[in-house]
């Protein structure tokens, strides 16, 4: 049975580091955001005249995850990472904004005279030297209507290409897409900043005794911890930190923060939002048993 349980620990402490990676990119916010940093700034960038369709709605319901994330952050650490993803949301929002003012001011100023393409409508009713009929002049009015149109399509056309409003946003393109993947970078590297510091250590310490005394069956001193991490063979593992922080990890791959500390009665006490562990580890810090019989062993 022990050898049995050896082979479990050392197979989980392989996998675990990938366990509990596969769990934290799959929450990442980045990864969220990605999808719509294309066609979001394909649609904002797009030629003023035209009209591409916005994902206004989905960047907005984004934003409101990322909100609840801030909320319900156990660290700064998650509170930046939460925050700095509304502010990608809020940047893609605010640059839709500056288009509809940008497009509306153009056309407010689409005023001004310009060339027509009206001249090319002729008049191809031909009277042949003599008065026209009703059906010529039903013609000519419709082209002269035709050549009216025109005039007025390529003045306001010219007009809204030669606005200041136009020219400034064709100017300022660059700039709102930059910024809003200079925020999208720093997204990234807050979340990499974030994973290598609550990833498993490759190298964790050996198990200390933060208290003194001795059991007669050398295991359950109160005041032990040990440090790396543990597993109770069905897929539930622990990473307890010098820091007093803790990770948990679960089968599904869902990945839990908590901290420990040491209870009245000296056991160890992990607290993680929807669970706590509490019970004692052995004299060598090789095994953790909960109050409830559950016993996690190193798997590192």
């Amino acid at each position: 049975m022990k050898v049995k349980l050896t082979l479990t620990a050392l197979m989980l402490a392989t996998l675990a580091p990938i366990v509990g990676q596969a769990a934290i990119q799959s929450e990442l916010p980045s990864a969220k955001l990605e999808p719509l940093l294309e066609p979001c700034l394909d649609a904002i960038l797009a030629p003023l005249e035209e009209k591409p369709k916005m994902p206004r709605v989905k960047v907005e319901t984004l934003r409101a995850t990322f909100a609840a994330g801030v909320v319900t952050a156990s660290t700064p650490a998650e509170k930046e990472i939460y925050e700095n993803a509304m502010a990608v949301c809020d940047a893609m929002t605010s640059d839709m904004d500056a288009r509809a003012n940008a497009q509306a001011a153009a056309k407010s100023a689409a005023q001004a005279p310009t060339l027509s393409t009206g001249g090319d409508i002729i008049a191809s009713a031909d009277a042949r030297g003599r008065h026209p009929g009703p059906a010529d002049q039903a013609i000519r009015a419709k082209q002269a209507d035709e050549r009216a149109y025109e005039d007025k399509r390529a003045k306001t056309e010219s007009a809204f290409v030669d606005s200041s409003a136009y020219t400034s946003w064709v100017k300022n393109g660059p700039d709102l897409r930059q910024n809003v993947m200079n925020l999208y970078t720093k997204q990234v590297e807050l979340e990499a900043l974030y994973t290598k510091s609550t990833g498993p250590s490759p190298a964790p310490p050996t198990a200390i005794a933060q208290a003194t005394g001795d059991s007669a069956d050398g295991g359950g001193t109160p005041g032990n911890v040990g440090y790396g991490t543990f597993s109770d063979g069905k897929g539930q593992v622990i990473i307890v930190s010098q820091d007093h922080t803790a990770v948990r990890l679960l089968p599904s791959g869902a990945k839990a923060q908590g901290t420990w500390s040491f209870n009245e009665q000296g056991q160890f006490h992990i607290k993680f939002k929807s669970k706590t562990l509490t019970g004692d580890f052995s004299q060598g810090g090789r095994t953790f048993t909960s109050v409830h019989g559950t016993v996690f062993t190193r798997a590192d």
